[in-house]
């Protein structure tokens, strides 16, 4: 008895330093926790999860009522003889998380297909909330398609907005590429962007930002 006692104590020594000085010796989900309990905001986060399982992650993280956001954009898939309209994730592999607690993020990692909340090296990938509705605000828009998302950085492009319809006054940055006009939305959070060919419906709506 006195041997366990002894080994029980040495380990709880053993946490309290780990914890206080967030030295990388436990495995991932004991560290996960330590980080969470010195460093954790509410906000967006960015899950990453297995391939093709985005829209059944999403699903079940909205079942456990946690808020959960998956851009999809239609893309058209075509055989010999027939073609289909296809919804696909924006980010393959990403679904965007509003964790509010601690304990939301450990209900998350027990869903199956769920693997980790990406991380740009320790610091845990927290991404805005004005970029989360742009990026809602692009995937809803009827007259955008040809998606891209790209590492690639861009020149300043020419500031526009809406000045009538559905999106009145929101404003957007409008680049050329390969001589097309394509919309440009700045995900700084991710250090990533994303494009957008507009309808020529779309002309007659923009105007110069201020």
């Amino acid at each position: 008895m006195l041997e366990s006692y002894l080994r029980a104590l040495a380990i709880s020594k053993l946490n309290t330093l780990l914890v206080r000085n967030t030295t990388v010796i436990w495995g991932g989900e004991a560290l996960f926790k330590i980080y969470f309990m010195k460093f954790f905001s509410q906000g967006w986060y960015v899950l990453y999860v297995n391939s093709r399982y985005e829209k059944k992650v999403h699903d079940s993280i909205n079942e456990i009522r946690i808020d959960s956001f998956l851009p999809l954009v239609e893309s058209i898939r075509h055989w010999k003889d027939r073609k289909k309209v296809l919804f696909t994730p924006l980010f393959p592999s990403y679904v965007f998380v509003h964790l509010k607690s601690r304990k939301d993020s450990y209900r998350v990692l027990k869903i199956k297909g769920a693997c980790t909340f990406i991380k740009i090296g320790n610091t845990m990938v927290k991404v805005r909330e004005q970029e989360i509705n742009k990026i809602k605000l692009m995937v809803n828009d009827n007259f955008l398609f040809d998606f891209e998302v790209t590492n690639k950085q861009f020149s300043p492009g020419e500031k526009r907005k809406f000045n009538d319809g559905l999106f009145n006054g929101q404003e957007y940055e409008v680049i050329r590429i390969d001589k097309k006009e394509k919309i440009l939305i700045r995900i700084d959070s991710l250090s990533q962007n994303i494009t957008a060919s507009f309808s020529d419906k779309y002309l007659t709506y923009f105007s110069h930002a201020v």
